[in-house]
């Protein structure tokens, strides 16, 4: 499977809003702890998918085959 810009960047957002709704519908954590927990998987996954999208670029550039 080919790795494309926007399936990079609409990985991280689609696994977000599935942990948000699962933190959101849990009893468990209080308001504070599942804003912290939100933003830290907000950020983790922010620097996932730029590093694949670095690694992805790179690739490219050493096989030829990004358009230039």
């Amino acid at each position: 499977m080919e790795i494309t810009p926007h399936r990079i960047y609409a990985t991280p957002l689609i696994l977000g809003s599935f942990y948000y709704l699962i933190l959101f519908w849990s009893d468990a954590g209080e308001q504070a702890l599942m804003m912290i927990s939100l933003w830290v998987f907000i950020f983790v996954s922010g620097f996932w998918g730029t590093y694949q999208a670095e690694s992805t670029l790179v690739t490219e550039i050493q096989n030829k085959t990004w358009p230039l």
